[in-house]
């Protein structure tokens, strides 16, 4: 059983690796999205919005893999 458990922990922490990169990506593009939409003289309060909300899901993707980590050190 504990072999299980370990094996379901690494693949959260794999799957929590990919949400995370995958998220840094996000940011990363909607930042150059508003930098363009600046340069254009465009609104950016929508972009800007939504970058927000990319960066909470990332923290929350992190803090969520912080708390894997700390439960499989604390056996």
């Amino acid at each position: 059983m504990a072999m299980n458990v370990t094996q379901n922990e690494r693949d959260d922490l794999l799957g929590g690796d990919r949400h995370i990169a995958e998220g840094e990506v996000r940011v990363a593009e909607q930042i150059a999205r508003i930098e363009r939409l600046r340069r254009e003289g465009r609104d950016t309060q929508v972009a800007q919005s939504l970058l927000r909300m990319l960066e909470q899901a990332l923290a929350q993707w992190r803090e969520h893999r912080q708390s894997i980590i700390e439960a499989t050190d604390n056996k």
